[in-house]
Order: C-alpha cells, then structure tokens, then sequence
C-alpha cells in the first residue's frame, strides 16, 4: 500500500515538471550513499521538490562535510540550477537559491543564521544591527570571510545581475545583504556599489531599480563608507530614485533616507534631501505619503532647530490636526515618540500642544482597536510629555476609558502601564487619579486584565498606602485583598502563569499587610495553591523531586559545593536537580521549580512573633507521613502540613517564638 501511494505522488511530481511518469527508477536513491555524493546527484538529476529540500539542508550538510572541494562542488550545482530555472522563469527554485546562498554566507557551524538586516527607520534598525553584533561576537561562521569573498560574492552578483522581477528583489538584496559585513572595505566600494548602481538605471525594470534602493541603503546605514563617498558615488541617484515611477521603488527609497539624512553632511540633508522628503508626503499613492510621514517623524531630532520650526513642525501639525484615513494608524503608532521628540528639543508651544492632545484624545476613542492599543501602549509617553499639569483635564478620562475598553488587549496595556503613570504623576495626583482607577480594574470582567493589575500593585501601593491615615489604607488593603482571592477562585485549571503572576505580586506586598492580614487572608491561599501544585505533580508519579526537594534531604547535587536545602539559608531559593519526571507537564513542572520556592520563602517570613505560632500550627493538617509505597495506592492526596513543608526552619522558630527573628 505504501508503495502505491509513493508512486502515485511520484507520477503527479513528473506530471507537473512534464516528464515520463516512466522514469520512476530517478527518484531511487541508494540507502547507503554519503550526504555530499547524494546532494551532488540530486541537485543534477532530482525534481524539483527534491532539488528544493537540497538547497534548504546545503548549510547543515556542509556544517558535518566542511571542505573547499565539497563547498565547490554544490557551488558548482547550484550554478548548473540557477541557469536552467533562470530560463524557465521558476519562481520558487530563484529563491531558495538566494536563501540557500544568504544561509552560507550569514550561517554558522551550529546550523544558526545570523542575517545582517536590510534598512528600516533608524530606531528599529539600531537595535537590529545592535543585535547582529551581540550574536556575531559569539559565533563561529561556516565559511571563512575568504571562502564569502573568493566563492559566494561572484556568484551572487552574477545572479542578482539577472534578476528583473520584483517578487524576489527583496529576497535578493538580503542575500547581498548577507555578504557586506563578511568582506573586505575594497571590494565593497567596487563591486557591491557597481551592481548597486547599475540596477537602477532608468532603463532597467522595476524589480532591478527596487534592488538598487535595497542594496545602497544597506552600504548607507551600515557606515561602511565615508561622508564624501555617499555623496559623490551615489547620493543623486538616490534622490533621483524619490521620483520613480513605480510605487514601490518610492515607498523603498522613503525608508532609504533616513538613514542616508544621517550618513551624508548637514547642508546636504537640509538643502536636498528635505525638500524630497517633503514631496514625497504630498505624493499621490497613500503607501508612499505613509511611509513619508514616518520617516519624517523619524528625522525631526535629527534636523536642526531652524529647519524644525520653519519647515518640518508646520507641516506635522497640519497632518495631526486633519488627520488622512491612511494616516491614522502610523500617527497612533508614532505618537509617543513624536511628542517625546517635541518634549527633549522643547519645541512645545500653546498652538503645538492644542493640537496633540486634541488628535491624541481622538484617536483614543477610535472606532479600530489596533488604533486604541497604539495610544495606549503611548500613554505614558504622553504623560511624560505633557507633564502631569495637563493631566487632570485632558488624559484622566480617556486613560479611563482605556483601561474600561471594549476590547481586552486594549484593557491589558493600558493596565500595563499604570504604575509609569503613577510615578510620573506623583503621590498626590496618582492617590487622587489612579488609585480608584486600580480598584475598578480588579473588578473587570477578564480574569487575565485583574492579573495584570494584581502584577502592577507592588508599584502602585507606595502612592496609596503612605502618608494617608490608617483608615484609608486599611480600606483599601483589604479590597486589594478580596480582589486578589476572587482572581483566585476564577482562574482555570492549568493557568500557571497567570498564577505565577500573582504569587510574584504578593511577594512583593507584604510590606504593607498587616500580620492578621497576611495569616488570615495570604496564608491560606499559598497554601491551597502549594497543595495543588504537589498534588498535580505526585498526581503523575509519587516519585517527583520537585516538592520532595523543598521539604528533604538532599539524594543528590549538582555540583559538590552546592548547599543541601538544610545547608542553605532561607533567602536562597530551593535547589532543585534532578531531570523532570516523565508525564510531568511543562506548566505543572515551571509552577513548581519556579513558584514554590518562592511561596516557601514568603511562607518562612510570616513565621514571626507577631503571629502566635499556635495560630500557625492549626495549618498542619496532615497526618503522620506513611511509607511510600503505602501512599502510592492512594487516589486522593493529602493536605501538605506547615513542619513538613518548612522543615527545620519551622521547627527552630517554633521552638524559640519569641525570639528575634530575620526576615526570610
């Protein structure tokens, strides 16, 4: 049966490459044959869908095969490949070609690719080429920089050279991309800049000019040439490229000058490359006056204070206050980082700020929630830049709109960022704006939105619960409280993380609870949730280390300097080292390496005078532990006790209660 079904596919494969469906013995392949023999012989006589797996696993063949004769023999196919399918216009083969190259020259001995990026605006591109570096430093590349230079870059450039289409123009400027950082400054200023240059020619197709956008912004940002080669070698004919007639080669080269305002002098940016960019944002395609208006937003801090005022912040301002359809959703998205901007270079004036927190205003309560999630994800980069005066009368009700949003994901970031809010808005603003706020978000609707808030109160509390009378902040603690318990009864089974998030919480608030509160109200909810995390864990085997860790001795260590759990103090985490138990699921396995310790730890402090240790021992409902094997046929488990779970730390507390004790 298998093997009439591996025929069958085998005659559609030849049907649509348009052979025999005879020739079936060509998809044999001995059983026996060595990687680069076998590769070699596919890539020559394969199908297509064969010569494809091929190209994809070159990078992790050659990591196990590596040599100059086996890297120039799959070269050799490639190039075989490239000129049979470059005839038959075969799409998909050109660009695992490309890619296949790009992971050679960017992959390393591990089967990692480490892909230099192609332009964006400056921001983003930072942390990409910041990135890059960070991965480079620890990596060991497959081939040597000579092997990219000597074997690799003829061959790209030979069939970037051929390339006309736009459908693989982006995947063919990566591939070069790919080669810029592994060669020498003397081949990059020849070839590269060549192939570069001579794609755009006004007589080639739009695929070709759309490389050459690609290909000098790459040599652009990167700063590999100086100042004077930019704008001698090719600066006109990029500004030549903002007046293409194609779409896309626009939209590309908009991106482009940003990094090109940066590379090239001053008077250059302000005389020439201003007034472009300026044009393009009157440009009759919405795609071209979008990413305009981006890059324009991206170069304000660039530009000097003159240009700003006379040229850029007029302009700006006429966008914000009407606001095109198109330009909504980059507006929402860049808003935080344009008044930011506005607010470092004091560029705020009376008119200036009428206008941003009218359109700021407006496109909160926009009808699309990835506009609405764009202003609340800025919200307190607003706040910074206004300043907390402005807050009360324009912000406080659309951040309480916010944070009551139809739409989940809104809810969830605004919450995210309350307590940037509260700092920037200082004690009393944030006790009289935001404390009722935190109140209302424990009360809503999604359990994941008050595990956000309940995540967020260690931040706020220092703003509600100091210097205000006991009353206040007792009231308030104690409907933090409720909320907190009533979060617990309505998360689902399996919720771990969200959990986790509550339990990082309270370890952080029981600075401002009371002894009553934290043995009354904590207490019993750490422990019913210790309870069923062991009790999931020996629910699978009865032979899990993980809660056997926190309460016994040590069976085996790490490392034979690492501490028992009876050698540590109480601050450190339990060690756990044994491998997780077979059938153990990933949550129930995070929850309790990660969680228990800490549960343990909050557990430990509440073990202080203040609290009578009578009080604690009514905790202990466990029996007397049986043998193993006797527990082992047991369907229920049973209650974990304080002793056991506390071990000696208990017992030496409970011995001396009142005692001084630290903190744990």
């Amino acid at each position: 049966m298998d093997d009439f079904f591996f025929e069958k596919e085998a005659e559609c494969c030849f049907d649509r490459d348009g052979d025999n469906p005879s020739d079936l013995e060509r998809l044999h392949v001995e059983e026996d044959m060595a990687e680069i023999p076998r590769a070699d012989w596919l890539l020559k006589t394969g199908l297509k869908q064969q010569k494809i797996s091929v190209l994809a696993s070159i990078p992790t063949i050659l990591a196990a095969n590596n040599s100059k004769e086996n890297l120039t023999l799959l070269l050799d196919d490639i190039k075989i490949i490239w000129k049979r399918n470059e005839t038959e216009n075969d799409m998909d083969m050109l660009v695992e070609i490309l890619n296949c190259l790009m992971h050679l020259a960017g992959g390393t001995c591990d089967g990692k690719l480490i892909a230099y990026p192609l332009p964006t605006l400056h921001d983003e591109y930072d942390e990409l080429i910041s990135s890059y570096h960070r991965q480079k430093q620890a990596a060991t590349f497959l081939l040597s920089d000579d092997q990219v230079t000597k074997q690799l870059l003829p061959m790209v450039l030979d069939f970037v050279n051929d390339i006309q289409q736009k459908d693989v123009a982006e995947v063919a400027s990566r591939c070069i991309a790919a080669l810029v950082p592994r060669l020498s400054g003397s081949v990059k200023k020849t070839q590269i800049i060549r192939i570069g240059i001579e794609k755009g020619d006004v007589s080639q197709a739009a695929g070709s000019r759309l490389i050459c956008c690609w290909v000098l912004g790459v040599l652009t940002a990167s700063t590999l040439l100086s100042e004077a080669d930019i704008e001698s070698l090719f600066f006109q004919k990029m500004m030549g490229l903002c007046q293409d007639t194609d779409t896309d080669v626009r939209t590309c080269m908009c991106m482009q000058l940003d990094a090109l305002a940066r590379a090239v002098s001053t008077t250059k940016a302000c005389a020439d490359l201003l007034p472009e960019l300026l044009e393009l944002l009157q440009d009759e395609e919405e795609q071209v006056k979008s990413m305009a208006f981006r890059t324009l937003v991206s170069l304000y801090d660039f530009y000097p204070k003159k240009e700003r005022e006379s040229q850029i912040l007029p302009v700006l301002l006429d966008v914000i206050a009407h606001t095109p359809s198109y330009l909504i959703g980059p507006l929402a998205t860049s808003f935080g980082r344009l008044v930011f901007k506005l607010f470092t270079l004091n560029d705020f004036g009376a008119e200036s700020s009428s206008v941003l927190l009218t359109a700021f205003n407006r496109l909160g309560r926009h009808a699309e929630n990835e506009v609405r999630l764009a202003c609340a994800y800025n919200f307190p980069a607003v706040v910074l830049s206004f300043g907390a005066n402005q807050y009360s009368a324009q912000l406080d009700e659309l951040l309480q709109a916010l944070t009551q949003d139809k739409a989940e994901s809104v809810r969830i970031t605004a919450v995210a960022g309350l307590h940037e809010i509260a700092h920037l808005l200082g004690q009393q603003r944030a006790l009289r704006y935001i404390k009722a706020m935190s109140l209302t978000t424990l009360r809503d609707e999604s359990a994941v939105v008050q595990g956000y808030m309940i995540a967020r109160l260690p931040d706020v509390m220092p703003y509600f619960c100091t210097s205000v009378d006991d009353d206040q902040r007792m009231a308030y603690l104690e409907t933090v409280l409720k909320h907190i318990l009533q979060h617990h009864t309505v998360l689902a089974a399996g919720k771990w993380r969200d959990q986790l998030r509550v339990v990082s919480a309270l370890e952080k608030l029981h600075p401002f609870l009371s002894p009553i509160q934290l043995f009354e109200r904590i207490f019993p909810l750490l422990f019913e949730m210790m309870n069923a995390v062991r009790g999931s864990v020996y629910g699978v085997s009865d032979d899990v280390g993980l809660v056997g860790r926190a309460t016994g001795p040590a069976r085996s260590r790490a490392h034979p300097c690492d501490p028992s759990p009876r050698e540590q103090s109480p601050d450190q985490p339990l060690q756990h080292t044994r491998a997780p138990t077979k059938g153990v699921r990933p949550g129930q396995e995070l929850l309790a390496a990660i969680a228990l310790p800490r549960r343990v730890r909050l557990c430990c402090w509440l073990l202080q005078p203040q609290v009578h240790s009578t009080r604690l021992c009514r905790a202990r409902t466990r029996p007397p532990r049986r043998p193993r094997t006797e527990r082992a046929h047991q369907g229920s488990v049973p209650a974990l006790g304080v002793e056991e779970l506390l071990g000696s730390e208990y017992a030496r507390r409970r011995e001396a209660p009142h005692a001084h004790s630290h903190r744990a």
